[in-house]
């Protein structure tokens, strides 16, 4: 018992470990040893591969008092164990705590160093530490504590009773409910400084920091670009420590409101507002730094969580100024902070808080020299490259978001609303939207809770807009001329046309082809419409659109002109490259068609081929058969006729005929000869007398039957003898006609071919001097008939009567003497006979062939070179070609002068192209060439379209399916009535779908049958996919296509014969080069177009049984076959986006409405909190102004609110703004 007097002992439990990790900053096996006092070391047992190991150790401890009367700490040893060797990581000792109670066990937790291979690591051990032998006595310490509780609870109640009654009420409590309070208001207890020291503290570090900025005790810093985690940790900044501001911000989020007044009676606000101006003024940023900026603010947000604070803060000179400053930071818990509290302003009552934050944004854009009003706000929205979005990333950008809607949809005006959200579209908003949409509600609910608004509001402004126009029905909006009708309609009853021709007098003297005349056209046209949208004056209320903000959109906006203008040229081009691509493919597939049937021709020519050669040999062999059957005939009579009998003796009009001639080979009889021709005119007179005509001749074999023969001859007779042998025919020639020979009837007076002269006319003498020319175009003698020159004559003429001496003396061309001392050259201009509106145009249009001389332009036309001409070349030289009259009076003038260089040069032009052989035919076939290509291919694609748009519902398998499905649908729907137990229906039914609503008016029948399909023909939801050429198919008239090809074909008749009638060199001339080239083109062609006719006969044929098919009416027109069921592909594509966006809005409402319900359920808690304290009279939970604002702001709720006040209240606000 001695002994244990004069020892200390303690039961040391060692319960765990905590981030434990080996000398290679991986998991090991860890150990401890400890030791008291020097004594003995005590070992625990290895616990293998933990970082967080569980020993459950126990031992006593214990020491001599007289040796440690201070009672030393306990060592701690940290070992690592390996399986050949151990390494000690870690070593500390801790100091006993005074606070140990006799007897009873105290948890405490001992931190630990870990020095790794990656740096060094902060671990801890769990223990329990009995006094076995000393320490204070328990019962004193519960009065020393009952003390402390008594003590602490008055000071609570000094702090949080705001009058007797709340006092007396809160000193009836029983011990455990102070004790409770005292527990909840620890950190306020626990922090028990005056103000006056915060602002002692807050006075210290101003001075420093301007000292600092001055250049005095300026500290070098590297900053960095990156974020928080990439900034200097080297130096940090000395005087006021971040642990400090938290606590400020601590006491102004905890104390009473007595002390918050206290807190700024002693100016601790502004000083508060000038600090943060410093931390933002301050270059080069440390991490420290940073922290103090989001101290400050925080401590502001704590002060503006109550009205009271609210006031303090707005009481200060350019404290929001000083916040808006915070944007852009590096630290961006910095600018999610501030953006936070600059949000809240804008739905604070009692002050415009909107325009206040419109001239906060100005002037941040000044500070910070940005070229663009908002545009950092924006370009934080962007992702870098490279970069992979975390929750926490994508928050951030919700924040950002939440700041734009806040910008945009906080105005009661929709002016003002469009004027500002047109300002972000030209800053790229929507294509970053676009791009933020791709995450889902999972990864960011609040990002896609600020998207939503964003589009929400957008929608409902457009709808709004749109309504405007309501009193222009039928207007096009889309149709420029349907617009300025309407609008001098509008404004020819009011007197302002005349404004209105000012107005487009100036228009017309902007140019518009540089980069200044566009931007003035673009910034004219924002005018307008910011006037339009506006009623206060323009380029004045700086808070809207500012005219230097406008001048540079303008000037951006100017550039991107040239660009959308470069943009539908490149996509003409690639629709011009597409279609000459199509063409060639649908070429391709003709000619591999043609190359089957050719293939399937030939064969079966060559089986018919073999056929016809097997005929015609049997043919020669029945021939060869009869030939020697008739040689034998032959010779049989041969015989008799050498062998004579009395009996076959007859008259030569008794005998019998030859026998006929043998057969010829052959199919038909040949054509019979030719009369002789006869001497005179007029037919051979009827045969006098004589017998009958002779017999016909034999028929041939092969022919058909023998002509009859002919009527009998007038007169009687016999028959006449037979023909002698060889066939030839005997007789005389007939008695020519009567009148002699070869004369006919006499000819029509004046002769043959001649017309009648000129009547005569009245002599005209010749001038004795040379006149002045009138130039008119004369018309000779042939030229006049029928017309009224030809009624002119001597009698006519006869008291015409001009003295012709006085008209030579007026008229007489001036004589110009020649003076001797002068040498110069007379100077005369070329001679114009030309219309002289033509050949200004003809002059104007030669000027376009710069380098190439007349001779070789129409070189290129007699040849049919296209290389020097454009097709708008050829139009215009057929229109320039020069007339009779023309070319009559310049080979007039010609004749005259022989001068062809004395003419101007429209006129030796005319000349030249005149020469060029059929030049109107050449011209003509060069046109149709020049547009054949672009027509062939516009008419093979239709027709291609077509056709595969007809084969493609044709050959359907889910089309008569999709029909039979609808069928059943309507037949159920229709149940009852005279419209249902229907055996089918017009195909028009199936864009009535759309028309059937649901109960609730939010679905068509359409959706319904998108989620049948789905859910049970799952293989018929891609029928439109299978349908790729209906559409374009709708956009094809087939009468127009006949029509086209009727008129391609009949121009290509006309220059396939003026092709004809060039030279082809038949007479030893040279082959004319153009009929070289054209008959090349032609033969091509000719295949083209017989090909196209063919098609689009068969087009239209396909299409009547596709009608036939769908039981239409056969005049149905293709656009409205076609379009029927490519509306039904777009209502039945968009009811299924329709479906999806509602399955996906529908989770996500019940995602919200799941996190709402938690959130009421807090905020019941927290009222009932209220309540119950309120009873009790403890202090009221602190306000949460700005808390609560921003949660009402991130969940999208203010702006349904704003358009409830905007229902409700007057848009103009009486409320006068706060002067910055």
């Amino acid at each position: 018992m001695a002994d244990k007097d004069k020892l200390y002992q303690i039961k040391l439990d060692i319960k765990k470990g905590k981030n434990i990790v080996g000398s290679d900053g991986s998991v090991c096996s860890p150990y401890l040893k400890v030791a008291w006092g020097g004594k003995k070391q005590q070992k625990t047992k290895v616990i293998p591969k933990s970082a967080e190991p569980e020993w459950s150790f126990s031992c006593q401890l214990e020491i001599k008092k007289e040796k440690n009367p201070q009672k030393p700490g306990i060592e701690f040893e940290l070992i690592e164990h390996k399986q050949f060797s151990e390494k000690e990581i870690s070593k500390t000792t801790y100091q006993l705590p005074e606070s140990l109670i006799l007897g009873e066990a105290c948890n405490y937790s001992v931190p630990m160093t870990i020095a790794t291979s990656k740096g060094e690591q902060k671990c801890e051990i769990l223990i329990a530490i009995t006094a076995i032998n000393f320490g204070k006595d328990k019962q004193d310490e519960e009065k020393k504590k009952h003390d402390e509780t008594q003590k602490k609870f008055a000071q609570l109640v000094e702090q949080l009773a705001t009058d007797s009654k709340a006092r007396e009420g809160m000193m009836k409590l029983p011990y455990e409910a102070r004790a409770q309070l005292v527990e909840q208001h620890r950190d306020k207890l626990a922090n028990e400084k005056h103000p006056d020291e915060y602002v002692v503290l807050l006075i210290k570090e101003i001075t420093r920091k301007n000292i600092q900025l001055a250049g005095g005790l300026q500290k070098s810093h590297s900053a960095s670009n990156g974020s928080l985690g990439s900034l200097s940790p080297g130096k940090v900044d000395e005087g006021l420590s971040v642990a400090e501001l938290k606590n400020i911000s601590v006491a102004l989020r905890s104390r009473g409101l007595d002390w918050i007044h206290q807190f700024h009676k002693l100016g601790a606000t502004t000083r508060l507002v000038e600090l943060l101006s410093l931390y933002v003024q301050q270059k080069d940023h440390t991490e420290e730094s940073l922290q103090k900026q989001l101290e400050c603010l925080n401590c502001i947000k704590n002060l503006m969580n109550n009205n009271v604070g609210i006031g303090y803060i707005f009481g200060i000179k350019d404290s929001f100024k000083t916040i808006v400053l915070c944007l852009g930071s590096q630290y961006e818990k910095v600018n999610e902070l501030a953006i936070g509290l600059l949000n809240t302003i804008c739905f604070l009552p009692k002050i415009n808080g909107h325009k206040l934050l419109i001239e906060l944004l100005n002037y941040f854009k000044e500070e910070k020299k940005e070229s663009r009003r908002f545009i950092s706000i924006v370009q934080s929205l962007k992702s870098k490259s490279g970069t992979i979005e975390t929750k926490e990333t994508l928050k951030t950008k919700s924040i950002y978001l939440s700041f734009i809607n806040i910008i945009v949809n906080t105005p009661a005006e929709i002016d003002l609303r469009l004027a500002l959200r047109q300002e972000f579209y030209w800053l790229g908003i929507k294509e970053i939207l676009v791009k933020l949409s791709n995450y889902t509600y999972d990864e960011s609910p609040e990002l896609d809770t600020q998207i939503t608004v964003f589009e929400e509001e957008e929608s409902k402004d457009n709808k709004e807009m749109a309504e405007r126009f309501q009193e222009f029905k039928g207007l096009n909006l889309e149709n420029v001329d349907d617009v300025l009708k309407t609008l001098m309609d509008r404004i020819r009853p009011k007197g302002l046309v005349d404004c209105m021709r000012e107005i487009s007098k100036d228009l017309l003297l902007l140019p518009i082809d540089d980069d200044v005349g566009i931007r003035n056209w673009v910034l004219a046209s924002r005018i307008i419409k910011q006037i339009s949208l506006r009623e206060k004056n323009i380029g004045i209320d700086e808070d809207i659109l500012p005219l230097e903000n406008l001048l540079l959109m303008c000037e951006q906006e100017a550039k991107e002109v040239p660009l959308k203008s470069q943009i539908e040229s490149l996509k003409k081009d690639a629709l011009d490259l597409s279609k000459k691509i199509t063409t060639q493919e649908i070429e391709l597939k003709e000619k591999v068609e043609i190359i089957k049937k050719n293939e399937e021709l030939t064969t079966k020519q060559l089986e018919e081929q073999i056929n016809i050669a097997k005929k015609k040999d049997e043919e020669i062999n029945k021939l060869k058969e009869l030939v020697e059957q008739l040689k034998l005939a032959q010779s049989a009579i041969k015989q008799q006729q050498q062998q004579p009998d009395s009996a076959s003796i007859v008259t030569p009009t008794t005998s019998a005929p030859p026998p006929p001639p043998p057969p010829m080979i052959g199919g038909g009889a040949p054509p019979p000869p030719p009369p002789p021709p006869m001497t005179g005119g007029g037919p051979p007179p009827p045969m006098t007398g004589g017998g009958p005509p002779p017999p016909p001749p034999p028929p041939m074999t092969g022919g058909g039957p023998p002509p009859p023969p002919p009527p009998p001859m007038t007169g009687g007779g016999g028959p006449p003898p037979p023909p002698p042998p060889g066939g030839k025919a005997g007789g005389p020639p007939p008695p020519p006609p009567p009148g002699g020979f070869g004369k006919g009837p006499p000819p029509p007076p004046g002769g043959f071919g001649k017309k009648a002269a000129a009547p005569p006319r009245k002599e005209v003498p010749v001038p004795g001097l040379k006149m002045k020319g009138l130039q008119w175009v004369s018309l000779n003698d042939k030229k006049i008939q029928g017309t009224i020159f030809s009624k002119f004559n001597l009698e006519t003429s006869k008291d015409i009567n001009l003295d012709y001496k006085d008209i030579e003396g007026v008229f007489a061309a001036k004589v110009i003497e020649k003076k001797e001392a002068s040498s110069a050259p007379k100077k005369t201009g070329p001679v114009s006979i030309i219309d002289p509106k033509t050949s200004q145009n003809l002059s104007i249009f030669l000027s376009q062939f710069k380098g190439k001389s007349f001779d070789e332009i129409c070189g290129a036309i007699s040849k049919g070179d296209e290389t020097m001409f454009q097709p708008n070349h050829i139009d215009a030289l057929i229109g320039f070609l020069p007339s009779e009259d023309d070319i009559s009076n310049i080979n007039e003038f010609l004749r005259e002068e022989k001068d062809i260089t004395k003419l101007g040069p429209p006129e030796q032009f005319s000349m030249k192209i005149h020469s060029v052989p059929q030049v109107k035919s050449r011209l003509q076939a060069m046109k149709f060439k020049y547009a054949y290509e672009s027509k062939k291919s516009d008419l093979k694609v239709d027709i291609d379209n077509f056709k595969q748009g007809t084969l493609e519902i044709k050959g359907s398998e889910k089309i008569p399916k999709l029909l039979e499905v609808i069928l059943i649908l309507g037949n159920f729907i229709n149940g009852g009535t005279a419209r249902g137990n229907a055996y089918g229906f017009k195909l028009n039914t199936i864009t009535k779908l759309a028309d059937t609503k649901s109960t609730d008016n939010k679905l068509s029948l359409v959706n319904y049958l998108t989620r049948v399909v789905i859910k049970d023909f799952p293989h018929l939801n891609g029928f439109a996919q299978d349908l790729g050429h209906v559409e374009a198919a709708g956009r094809v008239s087939l009468s127009q296509v006949q029509a086209e090809v009727a008129t391609l074909r009949k121009e290509f008749v006309q220059v396939q014969k003026s092709i004809e009638t060039l030279n082809s060199g038949s007479n030893g001339e040279e082959i004319d080069p153009f009929k070289v080239k054209y008959e090349e083109f032609c033969t091509q062609t000719s295949e083209d177009i017989d090909l196209i006719t063919s098609s689009s006969q068969q087009i239209e044929t396909d299409y009547k049984d596709l009608l036939t098919m769908f039981g239409e009416d056969s005049k149905t027109e293709p656009n409205e076959f076609f379009g029927m069921f490519t509306k039904f592909m777009e209502q039945y594509d968009k009811a299924t986006k329709e479906n999806e966006q509602l399955s996906i809005q529908a989770e996500k409402i019940a995602k919200r409405e799941a996190a709402k319900k938690i959130k009421e359920e807090e905020d019941a808690k927290k009222k009932q909190l209220a309540e119950e304290r309120k009873q009790k009279g403890e202090e009221a939970i602190p306000e949460a102004v700005v808390d609560d604002l921003l949660n009402t702001i991130a969940s999208g709720d203010a702006f349904k609110n704003r358009r409830r006040r905007a229902r409700c209240t007057d848009s103009t606000s009486n409320v006068e703004p706060i002067d910055l």
